[in-house]
């Protein structure tokens, strides 16, 4: 396994609160779409506005649709495997709590899944992982 190159410039990502920009300001905050009816011309125009600078940014193509989901990571998380799993088999690499929540989650809903675990702060085996398989990979800001 070969290091990156580049590392970041704060490591401070933990499971608390992640370190804002150094240009971030309470002042820049877009307050026309505070409080907001979700269903308003005012907002439905943002969220379009954010949606076409996602998809130029992350360069996604025209024919994929973007879901935005309210709610914590868990809900967003709940969307995509009911949405998104079970046609293949799923490789789930297990290494915190998290991914074990999740993980059962993927058995409750029935999809086919080879686990690889690892709770001891090491990370589980790679080799000979199935890429034919959806890899099911937490990568979470968790102490672990």
């Amino acid at each position: 396994m070969r290091k990156p190159k580049n590392m970041p410039e704060s490591p401070n990502f933990s499971s608390g609160p992640t370190k804002k920009p150094d240009s971030w300001s309470i002042n820049k905050l877009n307050l026309d779409v505070l409080s907001r009816y979700h269903r308003s011309e005012l907002i439905l125009n943002y969220i379009n506005k954010t949606f076409e600078d996602l998809r130029q940014i992350l360069c996604i193509p025209k024919k994929y649709k973007i879901f935005l989901s309210p709610g914590s990571c868990t809900g967003a998380m709940q969307s995509i495997l009911w949405s998104l799993l079970g046609k293949r088999k799923v490789t789930s690499i297990i290494y915190d709590f998290w991914g074990e929540y999740w993980s059962q989650d993927i058995q409750k809903i029935g999809v086919s899944q080879e686990v690889r675990k690892s709770l001891n702060g090491q990370m589980p085996n790679f080799s000979k992982v199935n890429l034919n398989n959806d890899l099911f990979f937490v990568w979470g800001g968790t102490s672990t």
